[in-house]
């Protein structure tokens, strides 16, 4: 993908990350809301799934564009990617969560 000239291009590649984040978060969890309709999955597997599936899809938008090469991230890189998807994970899971009407009990 063509950015421009190198001097420029260094920092349009710095602003993707952050705007392929707000895209793929919001794109993520409107489909989630979709998807799990009125069910309240178990927390953990929205969790692992929110989260998982936003960090797939950012690191492969970031990948496929040339921004980054997960093929070359050391242990600290990992962790310093996976720890704030789960944390989105763990938000967004507990926001579709408190969302939801309360269940109805026997009537």
């Amino acid at each position: 993908m063509d950015l421009g000239p190198e001097d420029r291009a260094a920092n349009r590649r710095s602003g993707l990350g952050p705007l392929l984040g707000y895209g793929v978060g919001i794109a993520a969890g409107a489909a989630y809301g979709l998807l799990a309709g009125r069910r309240r999955p178990p927390t953990p597997l929205a969790v692992a799934l929110l989260g998982g599936s936003v960090m797939t899809l950012s690191d492969g938008s970031m990948t496929a564009l040339g921004v980054t090469d997960p093929r070359r991230w050391r242990r600290v890189d990992w962790l310093s990617d996976i720890i704030p998807h789960l944390g989105y994970g763990m938000a967004a899971a507990a926001t579709w969560n408190r969302l939801r009407p309360p269940a109805r009990r026997g009537c």
